[in-house]
């Protein structure tokens, strides 16, 4: 489960520069030990000059987190094709300090079908999948996305 607060800084409070915020993040897991608060900067800009106006691309660094194990980079995207079709997603880099890095990525290519339905084919990869066992670390998945 990942829970994510964010606000954006006045641009009058970081000499003008607009998208620039705080985020915090905490994951939990399975139970006290494993549960993680990071925090950092955030930077979210638009893309719309290479997609649609829809589209766009948000920076993070989360360089404190609890347990002092590592640090996470992370980017996150909406890139609209047309106004039905479209891709989101992400990518985390985690630098882990007892071992090697590991990235978590996901994309989902959605297709609009109206405003309360979208169909949509997932890709994911979890780089912490391969120290276990029974799980390959990826997927891909069709699902259906419902908003109400």
């Amino acid at each position: 489960m990942e829970y994510r607060l964010r606000r954006k800084f006045d641009p009058e409070w970081v000499l003008g520069i607009r998208g620039l915020g705080f985020d915090v993040e905490y994951n939990g897991r399975n139970g006290k030990n494993t549960t993680i608060l990071r925090y950092g900067l955030t930077y979210h800009h638009s893309l719309a000059m290479l997609f649609d106006k829809t589209s766009w691309m948000r920076w993070l660094y989360l360089p404190i987190e609890t347990f002092e194990r590592g640090q996470q980079t992370s980017i996150a995207y909406r890139l609209g094709f047309t106004s039905r079709l479209f891709l989101t997603g992400f990518s985390d880099y985690n630098f882990d300090r007892d071992g090697k890095p590991k990235w978590v990525t996901e994309s989902q290519l959605n297709f609009l079908v109206n405003n309360d339905l979208d169909i949509v084919l997932e890709f994911r990869y979890n780089g912490f999948g391969e120290d276990i066992p029974w799980l390959k670390g990826f997927g891909v998945a069709p699902g259906i996305k419902l908003k109400f």
